[in-house]
């Protein structure tokens, strides 16, 4: 497995980024855009799987998140995750094995499937399909009125306020192993900025709006029992999508690729992106 490295940027916050080779010739490559108080390095078993079977995998640490610079979940627009991610696509497309295979399909979890969603919308021509786990369409636990109103004056007088967002690691995933991981990781923190929770109010409606246009191919993964991300958004958004395919996994929280039947859903997702990089 590649280690980290760091994409130094003038004018923009680092980049923890890396590259994952199979031991043979790759034949199918995938870019991984994790959620929102997430990481890349929590993929791991899943990049580490989806290489055996044969696929060359970019990955990387959002500003804010992980091993990258910036404020903890601190944005002043959603185009700074967009940036973000067309910066690594720029130092990926630098490797000769990755070029070869250029675009990859792109798989987004959560707030990380709507970066994955602009990106299909704004730069067309560097995916080739979408991979969605989760996606962060509307919020499944109603905020109170009283703090979505002082989230939208605090975006603009304080942006980079943080509320605690109440997500405890069950509404995460049942797999009481994964829990445990995510309770040591010292990389987790427990806030929602202001400006990053209207900013992605803002995306959620757009995408709504436009999900028709996106006409890639589109797989999307979506935990049934999920208490974070609206199931129902994501039907109705999802269903909007002339190209996609949605299945429901029953009784899964959140985060289908750290649930306890983690191992199907990751093959999965790796099956469906080798059949679209088959087909070109």
């Amino acid at each position: 497995m590649s280690d980290l490295r760091r994409l130094e940027r003038p004018d923009a916050p680092a980049l923890a980024w890396a590259l994952h080779r199979p031991a043979g010739k790759a034949h199918g490559a995938a870019f991984l855009v994790h959620g929102y108080k997430d990481h890349s390095s929590r993929y791991l078993h899943v990049v580490e799987r989806w290489v055996e079977r044969g696929l060359i995998v970019g990955r990387f640490d959002l500003r804010g998140h992980g091993h990258s610079e910036g404020k903890r979940g601190d944005i002043r627009h959603f185009d700074d995750y967009l940036r973000d991610a067309l910066d690594v696509l720029v130092a990926l497309a630098a490797d000769d094995a990755w070029r070869v295979l250029d675009p990859p399909v792109v798989f987004g979890h959560s707030a990380g499937a709507l970066v994955a969603m602009e990106l299909a919308w704004r730069q067309r021509s560097r995916v080739r399909a979408l991979a969605l786990s989760s996606p962060y369409l509307a919020l499944a636990m109603k905020a109170p009125a009283w703090k979505v109103s002082l989230g939208r004056v605090l975006s603009g007088v304080l942006p980079s306020f943080g509320l605690d967002a109440g997500l405890t690691v069950d509404l995460q995933t049942s797999c009481p192993e994964m829990q445990q991981q995510i309770l040591a990781d010292p990389l987790r923190f427990p806030e929602a900025r202001a400006r990053w929770f209207t900013e992605t109010l803002r995306i959620q409606r757009e995408l709504a709006q436009r999900a028709s246009a996106i006409d890639l191919p589109v797989i999307c993964l979506a935990a049934g029992a999920d208490r974070i991300a609206d199931i129902e958004a994501t039907r109705r958004v999802v269903g909007r999508m002339p190209n996609a395919e949605l299945r429901v996994l029953p009784d899964h929280q959140h985060e289908v690729l750290h649930e306890v039947e983690r191992a199907t859903n990751i093959e999965a997702f790796a099956d469906w992106i080798e059949s679209r990089c088959a087909i070109g």
